[in-house]
């Protein structure tokens, strides 16, 4: 009681002070940072409320913190692997395409635009259906297969066609 974050980390008290003064006028969450000694940079979640004695006077604030380190840096590492994906997906040679389950087209690369011979933003506006030979969606069985066909001359490809989903319930179909 009566103690100040100074012990914590004397550089970050007057910001922390801050924080705590702001508290006096009502709850609020704040993510504060800290050096550890062994740990390196830390991160918290902390939730500044005000204390009221018995005639609702202010007499102190409190602050309940969250150690969220872990969690920001798993947060930062999925993002840097999502910028080498799409990277990988953007720049790849083949053409490549993320379908949803009702055909449309999520996202689709270069080399898939040029393949086809359309422009990303006519293709977000398509399903796999409309760029597939009415005979080879047949063949499949009413899946769109990877032949692709464009207003002039068809066009040939081969490919493979992945199914996945994001929810825990994911069903993994492949097709060669």
């Amino acid at each position: 009681m009566g103690r100040y974050d100074v012990w914590l980390d004397p550089a970050l008290e007057p910001i922390w002070r801050d924080n705590d003064m702001q508290a006096r006028s009502g709850a609020y969450l704040v993510e504060e940072r800290s050096e550890h000694p062994t740990r390196g940079s830390l991160t918290y979640e902390s939730v500044k409320f005000p204390l009221l004695d018995g005639d609702g006077e202010l007499y102190a604030t409190c602050g309940v913190s969250l150690d969220t380190t872990e969690r920001r840096r798993a947060v930062e590492r999925l993002g840097e692997a999502e910028k080498c994906l799409t990277g990988a997906f953007e720049n790849a040679p083949n053409g490549m395409a993320l379908v949803g389950l009702d055909g449309r087209f999520m996202q689709v690369n270069a080399a898939f635009c040029e393949i086809t011979g359309y422009a990303e933003e006519q293709l977000e506006r398509m399903t796999a259906f409309d760029i597939t030979h009415p005979d080879d969606v047949e063949a499949r069985g009413g899946v769109p297969s990877p032949l692709a066909r464009r207003v002039g001359p068809t066009v040939w490809s081969s490919g493979r066609t992945r199914t996945c989903r994001r929810s825990s319930s994911a069903a993994s179909t492949q097709r060669g």
